[in-house]
């Protein structure tokens, strides 16, 4: 016996689908990972730690600190530079404050405490509008240029702080990738199974 589907239950499903792949491009990031939103124990650990992630619109930024001790400030890009709180665009004084990327561009953040942005509590991000990224030059316009030549690494500095210790464990990996695809798997996982329950 043929069961028919209901067109309004189709609909509502690929709507549900759509929603949740939406929702699955945002990716979660908790700034400074394992350290932290505090006075870091080298003034580059925040620049350091934005260097290698891609935030997208949609993205959050979770700041865990003590509270009454640190903020989450976002400035604009001189008062970020001079460490400057006064005016700010936001503040957020709870933890863990948790901050959406609502627009591309660029972002600043500090805490506005004491002199903890002189000493490197900060943070400057661009946000891109989506995820995507550039097309690669196709080979016909590449083919008759040559290889820059190779870049000659910069030796770690011996400057690590002595606070910090040996058998300090590495910050977690950051998950936001990882978090894009099972959750967009788990939004294929619930259409597959609710189109197997609308056909019996």
């Amino acid at each position: 016996m043929a069961v028919g589907f209901n067109p309004t239950a189709i609909l509502l499903l690929l709507l549900m689908a759509a929603a949740s792949w939406q929702c699955s491009s945002a990716a979660t990031y908790t700034v400074g990972d394992a350290l932290g939103w505090t006075v870091p124990p080298i003034s580059t650990v925040y620049s350091e730690w934005a260097s290698d992630k891609t935030f997208v619109v949609g993205d959050i930024l979770v700041f865990n600190f003590v509270n009454e001790r640190h903020d989450v400030t976002e400035v604009t890009k001189g008062s970020h530079s001079s460490c400057n709180g006064s005016n700010p665009i936001s503040v957020e004084t709870k933890s863990p404050a948790r901050i959406t990327l609502a627009s591309a561009g660029d972002h600043h953040f500090m805490c506005s405490f004491l002199s903890h942005c002189n000493d490197g509590q900060k943070l400057s991000i661009t946000v891109r509008a989506t995820s995507s990224s550039a097309p690669s030059p196709s080979p016909s316009l590449t083919a008759g240029l040559t290889a820059p030549p190779p870049s000659i690494a910069t030796p770690p500095s011996d400057n690590i702080p002595s606070n910090l210790s040996p058998t300090t464990v590495p910050p977690p990996p950051n998950t936001a990738t990882s978090l894009r695809a099972s959750t967009f798997s788990a939004s294929i996982l619930a259409v597959v199974v609710a189109l197997l329950f609308l056909s019996f």
